[in-house]
């Protein structure tokens, strides 16, 4: 095999590492891929990282079944403290201080809590319309935030939270986790170097066989514990699912909506809810490019992906393992690399080719894999996208760094979302103007 064939591994790490510090990505997701190729000096390092770094005291607000997952995330990592949750539901309240451990103290009034100077950060993982105010608190009291999607629940809260977090000089990290995604980091890079063409079409789905209901062991409770179906707290499944892939689409197409349109209706889960169970939007963007998105709650027949489309060819990235796709267009040029792929596979009566985020697309010159599939070789299972995120967070508190999915960049997102609804509910296009995510 000639040099030029065999591109050396730390040539590679280098790279995707250089990449990381021009905020091409974010360190943790590099430093992801650095493990998969080498996991036995990468987990030495890490320790080494931990050992040598100062310990990073958290507070979490809100430990219902996501901030129980995020918090798992943390316990996770080297010199990170939670050192105080906060709930006013019971059940959630214990199981917050018992993930936490010894050590962390429980609180019913977040506000409370914040007045504590040994916390600088706060993660919050409430019902929406919760998270402004909760943000702002914790940012005006001079901790650093990370609030999970979507980040407000009106453009103009969102807005209140960038100013509050500029004025204090603090991180606000916005939970769309697939931006911290190994897998999407591959696939986008990908979509750059022109495999796929000009991208015109993107579709995306999250479909679920699930009535979002949880159960409610007093009438009183409905409100806390279901806010998800009733508008006065929720913005329904275009916040909750559909926020995710509208930020992938953007992020991917560089660019953001200019109108949507779009139906939704409470059509199969007549239970009292005031949420669509069912949404189907159309976004358009500037350059004529389209997103058509579906989430349906009654039927979960191709899951969750997106699916971007070029007149080359077609990848398909999801966060569900071995989704990570992508297809070449009939009558067009071979990808360089597709004669010496070992990741081909069938997919009804096309060919595909699963991507592989370890085998870099540096590697096109070598006889063997080269921009193949993320899910099966990547990132080691315990660092998910939702412990890359954090572990981002956890990384920009310590070097004050700005996060790279920062409040910015959920703003938008609200922005989309907040359109979408609108044109549902309205029956009719609505402009998507810039002056919604200028601050």
């Amino acid at each position: 095999m000639t040099d030029e064939q065999n591109v050396s591994r730390r040539d590679m790490l280098k790279g995707s590492l250089a990449a990381a510090a021009t905020v091409a990505m974010p360190m943790s997701v590099a430093r992801a891929i650095e493990a998969a190729q080498d996991p036995k000096l990468a987990a030495a390092q890490a320790v080494e990282r931990a050992k040598n770094a100062d310990p990073v005291k958290i507070a979490w607000i809100g430990t219902g079944t996501q901030g129980q997952n995020d918090m798992r995330q943390l316990m996770k990592m080297g010199n990170v403290q939670i050192v105080a949750i906060a709930d006013i539901y019971e059940p959630n309240y214990k199981k917050g201080l018992e993930i936490a451990g010894a050590g962390c103290e429980g609180y019913k009034d977040y506000r409370k809590m914040l007045e504590r100077k040994d916390i600088q950060g706060v993660g919050i993982a409430t019902p929406l319309y919760l998270h402004a105010p909760m943000a702002i608190d914790a940012l005006n009291a001079g901790k650093h935030v990370y609030v999970e999607k979507m980040m407000a629940y009106t453009v103009e809260d969102a807005k209140k939270m960038i100013k509050a977090a500029d004025k204090g000089n603090r991180i606000l990290q916005v939970g769309h986790q697939r931006r911290y995604s190994v897998d999407y980091h591959h696939a986008l890079d990908l979509v750059k170097k022109g495999y796929f063409g000009e991208i015109t079409h993107v579709r995306a789905q999250w479909n679920r066989r699930n009535n979002w209901r949880r159960p409610v062991p007093d009438p009183k409770l409905e409100h806390l514990l279901n806010w998800r179906l009733y508008n006065e707290y929720s913005r329904g499944l275009m916040a909750e699912l559909g926020s995710h892939q509208i930020d992938v689409t953007n992020w991917f197409l560089g660019q953001y909506p200019s109108a949507v349109v779009g139906m939704g209706g409470v059509d199969y889960w007549k239970d009292g809810r005031e949420v669509y169970d069912n949404v189907q939007v159309i976004f358009e963007y500037p350059n004529g490019a389209k997103l058509c998105y579906q989430s349906i709650e009654m039927n979960e027949f191709d899951g969750f992906a997106e699916q971007f489309m070029g007149r080359k060819g077609t990848l398909v990235v999801s966060e569900s393992p071995g989704m990570n796709m992508m297809f070449r267009e009939r009558g067009t040029e071979e990808f360089e690399f597709e004669k010496f792929s070992e990741n081909k596979t069938k997919v009804g009566n096309k060919s595909a080719i699963k991507l592989d985020a370890t085998a870099t697309t540096n590697q096109d010159k070598r006889a063997k894999t080269a921009g193949q599939s993320l899910a099966s070789g990547g990132a080691p299972q315990s660092k998910n996208n939702w412990y890359l995120s954090l572990e981002d967070w956890i990384d920009c508190i310590r070097t004050n760094r700005k996060p790279f999915c920062d409040g910015r960049v959920g703003l938008v997102d609200v922005a989309c979302v907040i359109a979408a609804n609108k044109a549902m509910a309205e029956g009719k296009r609505v402009k998507i103007t810039e002056d919604m995510w200028k601050v």
